[in-house]
């Protein structure tokens, strides 16, 4: 479903998103005006090849960018659109790009793709949450770091001092020959 076939159902919409991935196909839309979701059942519903279907955990139609987040359809369009694939089909009404329209359904997900300078302060902070488990594990690798630097600088001396005696070995049995 793109957007052509949204128009001709009836759903006008500001943005689309459109990501063939395995078997299905997934649209992410904003309308222009506000549908309940019983309004876009029925317009999908009087549509020609439309088959909606769900994924077990996930409703076939959402709203809310909080559900949406983490369905796996909606996160493979983030991952596209961050690794600059073509496989993501995006229309904007204004005509920008996907990585240049800040009010868009995805800008706040794409700061991979945009210079720190450019971001705003929702993708930092997205940015911020997304690297802060990375971050404790760091801090707890930290401590084993240091184990074994010095692990390791106890083996270096003990390695040295056998080398030393092997010195004083080789020198003795030069002396007894």
């Amino acid at each position: 479903m793109d957007r052509e076939v949204l128009d001709g159902i009836g759903i006008r919409c500001d943005e689309c998103y459109v990501v063939e991935w395995r078997e299905s196909k997934y649209t992410l839309m904003r309308t222009h005006y506000r549908m309940r979701s019983t309004a876009v059942q029925r317009a999908l519903g009087g549509a020609q090849g439309i088959i909606t279907s769900s994924i077990v955990g996930y409703d076939t139609l959402t709203s809310g960018a909080d559900r949406i987040a983490e369905h796996p359809g909606f996160r493979r369009m983030v991952d596209l659109v961050n690794r600059g694939d073509s496989r993501l089909h995006a229309w904007v009404r204004t005509g920008q790009s996907v990585l240049s329209y800040r009010r868009g359904l995805l800008w706040p997900h794409i700061a991979e793709s945009i210079s720190k300078k450019r971001q705003t302060r929702c993708q930092l902070a997205t940015q911020v949450r997304r690297l802060a488990p990375l971050e404790q594990q760091c801090e707890a690798m930290r401590g084993e770091i240091e184990v074994l630097r010095q692990e390791n600088a106890g083996l270096r001396a003990e390695c040295e001092s056998k080398d030393q005696e092997i010195v004083e070995l080789k020198a003795l049995l030069r002396k007894q020959i």
